[in-house]
């Protein structure tokens, strides 16, 4: 699954990966391939791709016309079709427990149900806590910022997933270090946080 940018008439493609570019590849004068220190392929930049209907930024559901034109441009450099990833994996989660993290001032570890499974979550936010509906970023997500989400350890506890704020889901109003976003019970859980339009 590829997650795709548009940012001043390109598209930047990224296969699901934090992994740093190591060398490129032009092809023809529309498509520049991104490989990683082990001459894998991490992504593309297509180059000279006007849609007016598209906004800048993370294309949250890339539609079905737009990855056939992706294809379409790959395929005639020989290049194989990708799949267009949406943010399906953002999704409403509710926080079951919440407790302080034993080697931290500032750090809670949450248990978190996301209606498939019920993740462990640390968090910094200072207004995180139990019964609270939330926006969770699983892991394999790609953020606004461009960073992938991945399974970590905080202060030697696992971590498998982000608790969002606005200001992470690039929401109108929101600023840095203002907390987790907190949903109403209108919100169902397991559910993708963006609607698909």
């Amino acid at each position: 699954m590829s997650y795709v940018f548009y940012l001043n008439h390109m598209l930047l493609i990224n296969h699901g990966s934090n992994q740093k570019t190591d060398h490129v590849k032009q092809f023809a004068d529309r498509i520049v391939a991104l490989y990683n220190k082990d001459n894998e392929n991490i992504g593309y930049n297509i180059l000279n791709y006007q849609d007016d209907s598209l906004k800048p930024g993370l294309i949250i559901y890339p539609s079905a016309k737009l990855e056939n034109e992706v294809n379409e441009i790959l395929n005639k450099q020989g290049l194989p079709s990708i799949k267009l990833q949406g943010m399906e994996s953002l999704v409403v989660g509710k926080v079951l427990t919440c407790v302080e993290h034993p080697d931290s001032d500032h750090l809670h570890i949450t248990t978190v149900d996301v209606k498939d499974e019920v993740l462990q979550i640390v968090c910094g936010a200072k207004n995180i806590a139990a019964g609270q509906k939330v926006v969770v970023a699983k892991v394999g997500t790609m953020m606004f910022d461009g960073t992938f989400i991945e399974p970590s350890l905080l202060r030697n506890v696992s971590s498998c997933g982000m608790i969002c704020s606005g200001f992470e889901l690039k929401l109108d109003g929101y600023k840095p270090k203002t907390g987790i976003l907190v949903l109403d019970d209108s919100y169902q859980i397991g559910n993708p946080y963006f609607a698909k339009e």
